[in-house]
């Protein structure tokens, strides 16, 4: 689960990275699609959001930090078909890192840019990350929530990125399913 972990870790910091230094159009339309959203600014540092270009730069870049194609499947950054190389699950999408509730990074949820299906598209389940059992943003919010008694569930990561930032920081979002019973 550590090696999974690091996956993750290094995972989020590429996507970052490409989000913020991309000199791709894509990267620069990813940009443009969370200034349109209010996410601009320092909002993109504080929240770790990304941009995953696909074309097997994350298999590339990953592999380079000693990660075999395995742990990168197990971790859902990466998919492999029958017959097919290995290469990047998600392409094209702003990323948003979803951590556990000590911080720690063990998925992704990435929003096409532009028109594209799926809309939104997250990380399946892996032995790190059980999408009936976590909130987007938990750790961010669990110390208003236990302050205060209150949770504001919301739809998505950026419903709790809004509200966050407008000082709301008891809001967290299901990952794509209905509230569960664990979620409560």
């Amino acid at each position: 689960k550590e090696r999974l972990r690091g996956v993750c870790r290094e995972t989020r910091d590429f996507y970052h990275t490409q989000l913020m230094r991309g000199k791709s159009s894509e990267a620069a339309a990813a940009r443009a699609y969370l200034a349109g959203r209010g996410l601009g600014g320092k909002v993109p540092d504080d929240w770790q959001l990304g941009f995953a270009p696909g074309r097997r730069q994350l298999v590339g870049h990953l592999s380079d930090l000693g990660y075999n194609i395995k742990e990168m499947i197990d971790a859902n950054v990466v998919v492999q078909y029958e017959g097919k190389p290995a290469n990047d699950r998600f392409f094209n999408r702003v990323m948003f890192p979803i951590s556990d509730v000590q911080g720690d990074c063990i998925a992704f949820g990435g929003r096409v840019i532009g028109e594209g299906e799926p809309k939104y598209l997250n990380s399946r389940d892996t032995p790190l990350f059980h999408k009936s059992n976590v909130l987007y943003a938990l750790d961010r919010a669990k110390a208003t929530m236990t302050a205060t008694g209150t949770a504001i569930v919301v739809e998505g990561y950026t419903d709790v990125i809004a509200l966050h930032e407008s000082g709301i920081t008891n809001a967290v979002a299901t990952l794509g399913t209905a509230l569960t019973a664990q979620h409560i």
